[in-house]
């Protein structure tokens, strides 16, 4: 085999490589993306006819509950004009759910920082009266965290519904991380405070010698004097007659 023959081995092997990852590309992208369309279908269903026409071109038959985790539901309620996404939360870890308490209050009041949000509503004590209407047993369960729910509307959909998908069927695993990421921090600034404790009860101990010492509070720390000993005199008494 010539330098020519060899050279055009070369470069078909590589368009075979080449093809090669292409196709494995996208098999690992249908893979990463089976959660999303599996447990996204009946929301996908949903937001693809809110997204046809801006004059509300939603179909209220879409609504629908879905049990997708052993505890836990989502409602998609459909409107002309909006389709309305309500996940239930079940923490059974008592600190998850004071994180989730907080970090929910803060989630519904931090869309006034961002430009277009969607609705976003709370509900930890009473259950939506929306989801309660068309789903009259959906409120016999009581959940620890309670329901949060996102509503879109056609302007949110302008750019394809993939983003808002991903963002929606991710949103349990959004609160995990930031709940993890909380711990983390928290731990983090336990450690550093003990850390600092110990170095002032280190620096705070005595030097254990036979010596008599004081010690002085002054503003750059203890200091250490000797005592010196003091002759005692005595005091002499004179009474006038």
């Amino acid at each position: 085999m010539d330098e020519t023959e060899a050279n055009a081995v070369r470069a078909k092997n590589e368009e075979i490589r080449k093809e090669r990852d292409r196709l494995a590309d996208g098999i690992c992208q249908k893979f990463s993306a089976f959660k999303k369309d599996f447990i996204g279908a009946p929301m996908r269903r949903a937001l693809k006819n809110l997204a046809v026409d801006a004059k509300g071109s939603g179909n209220p038959s879409d609504s629908c509950e879905i049990p997708y985790r052993i505890d836990e539901k989502y409602w998609v309620v459909a409107a002309k004009a909006e389709v309305t996404i309500s996940f239930a939360l079940q923490f059974d870890n008592q600190t998850d759910r004071a994180l989730a308490r907080i970090f929910l209050l803060e989630f519904s009041d931090s869309k006034r920082y961002v430009k277009n949000p969607p609705a976003i509503m709370y509900n930890d004590i009473n259950f939506p009266q929306s989801i309660t209407k068309l789903f009259p047993s959906a409120d016999k369960h009581k959940y620890s965290s309670g329901v949060i729910s996102f509503t879109l509307f056609h302007g949110h959909l302008k750019d394809g519904m993939e983003q808002p998908l991903a963002f929606l069927t991710g949103f349990r695993q959004y609160l995990h991380y930031h709940f993890h990421s909380i711990k983390a921090s928290l731990h983090t600034r336990m450690r550093k405070r003990v850390e600092t404790f110990q170095r002032v009860l280190t620096k705070a101990k005595r030097d254990q010698d036979t010596g008599s010492r004081k010690f002085k509070e002054t503003i750059g720390g203890a200091q250490i004097e000797d005592i010196k000993e003091e002759k005692k005199t005595e005091e002499v008494f004179t009474f006038k007659k």
